[in-house]
């Protein structure tokens, strides 16, 4: 009996250690899986921050370009004082010269508000052409309408470097709308419209025009950029559409 017993004993201890091995492999098998599909979701995750960080780098590229060439035009613009500056330092008031100058800047500075984002880009203009109506009309002596003028650029050059954030007039079409339209110094400007509809101003073939944008991801972009300024945070990292950053000149 004693024997039969413990042979019982032997093969029952047998049974159980193979169960035991066979269920340890299924647990490891199921672990090798997870692993295997843990590493596959980090290999994605790399891949992904890989594209984004490519994304952001080309598209800081592209900003500090664009920021290069519009402290171009801040130079020039302040080139421009410093030289209307002198002129007017060189001269005596009331004379002709003065007039002369007048006509030849004021149309300068013409081209130079239609050429550059239209931001309240009427309201601006209505400045200039009342400026030029008070000369033409003699309402106004030409040095005070130099002195006017010479104002008006270091407006012009203030206007180059403010974020700004205002209700105004859009043309999409043939349309006008009332919209917020957000300008983020000379590089970009965007509107926002009533009905939620979002764009950018687009400089082609020598001119403007408000381009809608339809992209989920785009569209987010510039709302999120608006609820930023509207939170009055006005430093941090935005995401921006690349198309915004290029011109037709």
């Amino acid at each position: 009996m004693k024997m039969i017993f413990v042979t019982i004993l032997v093969f029952g201890s047998n049974v159980f250690a193979k169960d035991n091995f066979l269920n340890l492999s299924k647990k490891l098998a199921g672990l090798r899986t997870e692993i295997e599909s843990v590493n596959q979701d980090i290999l994605e995750l790399r891949n992904l921050r890989t594209g984004r960080l490519k994304n952001i780098s080309i598209q800081k590229a592209e900003l500090e370009s664009s920021i290069n060439s519009e402290n171009i035009k801040q130079k020039q613009l302040t080139e421009k004082i410093k030289d209307l500056k002198s002129k007017i330092s060189e001269l005596d008031q009331g004379t002709t010269d003065f007039l002369r100058i007048f006509k030849s800047e004021s149309t300068k500075m013409k081209k130079y508000i239609e050429s550059t984002i239209p931001f309240k880009k009427e309201e601006r203009l209505k400045v200039l052409t009342n400026l030029t109506a008070e000369v033409e009309k003699k309402e106004l002596n030409s040095y005070v309408a130099v002195t006017r003028l010479w104002g008006m650029l270091e407006d012009e050059f203030r206007f180059t470097r403010e974020n700004q954030l205002a209700r105004d007039k859009i043309t999409i079409g043939k349309s006008e709308y009332l919209a917020q339209v957000l300008k983020i110094g000379s590089i970009a400007q965007f509107y926002k419209r009533d009905d939620g509809q979002v764009g950018y101003a687009k400089f082609e073939n020598d001119q403007w025009s408000m381009t809608p944008v339809s992209v989920a991801d785009q569209v987010t972009a510039i709302n999120n950029l608006y609820e930023g300024l509207r939170k009055q945070i006005r430093t941090g990292e935005y995401s921006l559409p690349n198309f915004v950053l290029k011109r037709g000149k």
